[in-house]
């Protein structure tokens, strides 16, 4: 006779894997990228200079399209990231936040209260930061 319960857990412990392998080839294209862009960064704009900036994890998880340019905006402007909420002074969240970064966002509403300074923003509005620095720079 099967035994289920032992067949179910370790369907979730093999998902929980491979969840895990997911995000750890995820963070590995992250940093791959980050290499490639220090390669032409060649410090015209230190807007986030001195800043750590971690993401949220449903950016991070997200499509190409999503954290890319996010990414590409902190290393182009001498921005620091982090994976780390404990290492980070910028944090970019998302508008609707998904389970897994509830944690994230409850440790980071910690470091505030116990007198921590931590910027937010939106991701939406972190980019559009960055266009307004472009045309005032032009203009």
């Amino acid at each position: 006779m099967i035994n289920w319960a032992n067949s179910i857990s370790l369907l979730v412990k093999n998902a929980l894997l491979e969840s895990r392998e997911d995000l750890r080839l995820k963070y590995k294209n992250i940093r791959k990228y980050i290499t490639s862009l220090k390669k032409v960064r060649y410090g015209r704009n230190n807007d986030l200079k001195g800043k750590v900036v971690a993401i949220s994890r449903d950016i991070e998880i997200a499509d190409d399209c999503v954290w890319k340019p996010v990414v590409q905006k902190i290393v182009l402007s001498g921005g620091e990231y982090t994976a780390k909420i404990g290492k980070c002074n910028l944090y970019i969240s998302t508008q609707n936040t998904s389970d897994s970064s509830l944690a994230r966002e409850r440790y980071l509403n910690l470091r505030t209260q116990n007198g921590e300074e931590i910027l937010v923003l939106d991701r939406e509005a972190f980019l559009q930061s960055q266009e307004d620095t472009n045309e005032q720079t032009i203009g």
